[in-house]
């Protein structure tokens, strides 16, 4: 189940690696977190291309099934 976080403010952070053609990469948060894996899906349905290594982005944060975090309403700073 769900969990909706939307009435919290966005996360920011640091795209530690991306990689397109994988389908996959990694966000650093701003506040020092753990490192949070982000799908292609994640970013496609927030109308992105593409991600860039050192990118600083913002970002929605839930969690998707309990003690697995998901990105979502991802953005360019």
């Amino acid at each position: 189940m769900e969990t909706s976080n939307w009435h919290k403010p966005a996360t920011t952070g640091t795209v530690k690696s991306y990689c397109k053609k994988k389908g996959y990469g990694y966000i650093g948060p701003d506040d020092n977190g753990e490192i949070i894996f982000v799908h292609f899906s994640a970013v496609e349905a927030s109308g992105i291309e593409n991600l860039f290594d050192g990118q600083r982005v913002k970002f929605k944060l839930s969690e998707d099934q309990p003690g697995r975090k998901a990105i979502s309403n991802i953005a360019g700073l």
